[in-house]
């Protein structure tokens, strides 16, 4: 899983990227599929030994941040060679019911200034099967009532 997100992580990148878990908030969600988002941010924060999570009630969500190391392919010299450089992840979990993702997405894109493309949200799918990682670009919301906010909020897909 950690793979895929690679193609994320931009060589050129200055700005964070932003890693939105959606799940939600309560005792009765916890462990439940529909806390796949939460409980995959948390797995990354614990495998890439990022902060723990702290809540942040302006931006509507719990956030961790850190820096991993990422390596990039560089010309230098006309050659080409591998650079290790330190990107910054953002990890959230909003603190609204997934419904209501869009307003921590909108809170924490401003506030931290990440541009559409630095920013992946994580969400479980009753669609696929269990365990199943699926990665998309630039796609609907096939129906996920988060994922509708949160394109409503941000004003694209």
């Amino acid at each position: 899983m950690i793979d895929k997100l690679r193609k994320f992580l931009l060589p050129s990148t200055v700005k964070p990227i932003l890693i939105v878990g959606l799940g939600n908030v309560g005792a009765e969600f916890v462990d439940t599929r529909h806390n796949a988002g939460f409980l995959t941010v948390e797995a990354w924060r614990e495998h890439w030994d990022i902060p723990t999570f702290s809540a942040q009630k302006k931006l509507y969500a719990q956030i961790a941040r850190g820096k991993i190391q990422t390596e990039v392919q560089a010309d230098i010299k006309d050659a080409k060679r591998a650079i290790n450089q330190a990107q910054t992840i953002i990890l959230a979990k909003p603190t609204t019911m997934v419904n209501r993702s869009g307003a921590a997405v909108g809170a924490l894109m401003s506030y931290y200034q990440i541009p559409r493309e630095n920013i992946i949200i994580v969400q479980d799918d009753a669609d696929w099967p269990i365990c199943t990682v699926k990665t998309t670009y630039n796609s609907g919301d096939a129906g996920h009532n988060g994922i509708r906010d949160i394109i409503a909020v941000l004003g694209t897909k």
